[in-house]
């Protein structure tokens, strides 16, 4: 019950805000203590429920039971518990690092000045007294004590990200294919309701729209799976999946990512930055990286594995490229959750759990916290490195069980060759991840923050913020470390040998950076002219533009023969038609 009510007090917490609000508009400088107060209670919620486990909650008893077998309910298990710890998790770091970012709305200056203006100010280096009935004072990083001529920063964006966050702990507890799909629907339309209030423009809506029909696509391929069950007598329940509907799980949570088929509908990053853009992508993420690690008990028939390997390599490495070789990590946020999707994907293919688990975690783990580092100093380095640590596959760290992915010897009934390709591919994934990790994490190191005076709590409250993450998952990665006598010899080595490969990327990237070199920026155009004519390629978006074109044309086709038929000569067109398919059908033999 405890998850149950950690989802209920995450979604009645945005409840209770926008009451406040509305009954005291002026207390909405505390609505970020509501948040992470909320944020805060149900974490420890989520990570007791792990002593109780394996155990579920029905939601809801659907009658009758001939039509519906089985009712939503929720699994806690060895499997949901970590993304349930990584969602609150995640939610509860970009509350508290959302500090460092809160910069209240300026009011509208006063047409006449007050009496205070006339008196005189304090000299450099001194403080004003306080006077009686000024506003408190202001979270904002670096802003003045002063804030009586600002209003409160918006809350909205904190409500938006509880609220997707209990949305999102719904669907990785779903504990039948029926709660995953209403959790989906929600999360679905939830998210297509902020983008459309947030994107400027009928490209950037249409490609909002685009994104929530491929999410229903998805849906469809679900209920379509569900259906086989049904229909073979089986239980619609995730406890027991066979392998005959495995692949119509694998390609429903493969679409709705955009790695099967390859396909990333906002090419540039949202307006919607850090904080709630954060938790906008990796809750949908999160939602159906569950299901793939769920498909990966039961592993997929080995007809199908060559080509949903070679599609996935190629997500793999066009969407790990694209990370490393993005301007910032926010733009290239969508590469991360595509490269570390089809590891994952990968690992389902392959019938590996635990490494199915582990690269969702670090997306996840690893993506929440990169994307939280704003602030950037020299002090806050070492978690940067504890983030990449965990995020490795080193021995003993907790993305180790990752390494699963790769396969030698070659599974049988797979070629050797096919394999050995595929393992270099994965391997320069992973290199090309963490090179990108290494990238962004130093980028704007020059210089340091100095908070303003009685205002050092807000680094305080962001350095927790950020340490939480690599911590939960290094908890996490500690509680199920596999028995290392039982790991083969790749588990070892691929790693390591990604790391080195990332670490020699680095050097030689930092060489060609590194200015007073012959070359560099002749060399630096023509890679980047390389590499955006290979990103156009493997991104299929000329694929999908092609096939957008022609739905347009088939759409005016309908149109202009709509308006014919509907136009005075409409009936006399209609028999014309009639005599053409009558002649049609008497010449057929």
């Amino acid at each position: 019950m405890l998850a149950l009510a950690a989802i209920f007090l995450l979604l009645l917490t945005p409840v209770a805000m926008v009451i406040l609000h509305l009954l005291r508009p002026r207390l909405d400088k505390y609505q970020w203590l509501i948040a992470v107060l909320g944020s805060f209670l149900a974490w420890p919620m989520v990570l007791l429920v792990r002593l109780n486990m394996p155990h579920s909650v029905t939601l809801l008893v659907w009658q009758p039971e001939s039509l519906f077998p089985t009712s939503p309910s929720l699994l806690i298990d060895n499997i949901s518990w970590p993304f349930a710890l990584a969602m609150v998790s995640l939610s509860l770091s970009l509350m508290l690092t959302s500090v460092a970012r809160l910069q209240p709305k300026p009011s509208p200056a006063p047409e006449e000045p007050s009496p205070e203006a006339f008196e005189p100010r304090p000299a450099e280096g001194e403080t004003a007294p306080a006077a009686p009935g000024l506003a408190a004072p202001s979270l904002a990083v670096g802003a003045p004590s002063d804030r009586s001529t600002a209003a409160p920063p918006d809350w909205r964006p904190w409500a938006a990200n509880l609220a997707l966050t209990s949305l999102g702990l719904t669907a990785v507890l779903a504990g039948n294919p029926l709660a995953l799909l209403l959790a989906w629907v929600a999360l679905d339309i939830i998210e297509v309701l902020i983008l459309l209030t947030q994107l400027q423009g009928s490209a950037s809506r249409r490609q909002a729209v685009v994104a929530f029909a491929a999410r229903m696509g998805g849906i469809a391929i679900l209920l379509l799976a569900s259906i086989r069950l049904w229909a073979n007598g089986e239980l619609l329940t995730f406890g027991a999946i066979s392998s005959t509907s495995s692949l119509f799980l694998l390609l429903a949570a493969g679409l709705r990512l955009g790695v099967l088929p390859l396909y990333l509908p906002f090419m540039h990053e949202l307006p919607l930055r850090r904080g709630l853009g954060t938790i906008l992508r990796l809750a949908p993420a999160a939602a159906s990286l569950v299901l793939i690690t769920r498909t990966a008990t039961a592993g997929i028939d080995s007809a199908y594995t060559p080509y949903l390997l070679a599609l996935v390599a190629l997500a793999a490495i066009y969407g790990a490229a694209s990370w490393a070789g993005a301007a910032d990590e926010l733009a290239g946020r969508p590469y991360w959750i595509l490269s570390t999707a089809s590891l994952a994907v990968v690992a389902a293919v392959f019938g590996q759990p635990q490494a199915a688990l582990a690269w969702s975690l670090v997306c996840l783990f690893g993506g929440g916290f990169i994307f939280s580092y704003s602030l950037r100093h020299r002090r806050l380095l070492i978690l940067a490195g504890l983030a990449l640590l965990s995020i490795a596959t080193l021995p003993f760290t907790p993305a180790w069980p990752g390494t699963g992915i790769y396969q030698w010897p070659a599974p049988a009934g797979q070629p050797a060759a096919g394999i050995l390709v595929i393992n270099l591919s994965l391997v320069l994934t992973h290199a090309l991840i963490l090179v990108g990790f290494v990238r962004h994490a130093l980028r704007p190191i020059t210089g340091e923050y100095r908070p303003a005076r009685g205002e050092n709590w807000v680094w305080i409250v962001y350095t927790l913020g950020l340490v939480l993450l690599p911590l939960a998952y290094f908890g996490i990665g500690w509680a199920s470390l596999p028995n290392p006598a039982e790991l083969p010899l790749l588990a070892w080595l691929g790693g390591p040998v990604a790391s080195f490969l990332a670490l020699l990327g680095w050097f030689l990237l930092d060489r060609a950076l590194r200015p007073g070199i012959r070359g560099q920026i002749s060399f630096l155009r023509r890679s980047t002219s390389l590499f955006s004519r290979l990103s156009r390629f493997f991104s299929f978006n000329w694929l999908y533009s092609l096939l957008w074109k022609g739905f347009q044309g088939f759409s005016r086709l309908l149109a202009l023969i709509s308006r014919i038929l509907e136009g005075e000569g409409g009936l006399l067109w209609a028999f014309v038609i009639l005599a053409l398919i009558v002649a049609f059908l008497r010449q057929t033999p």
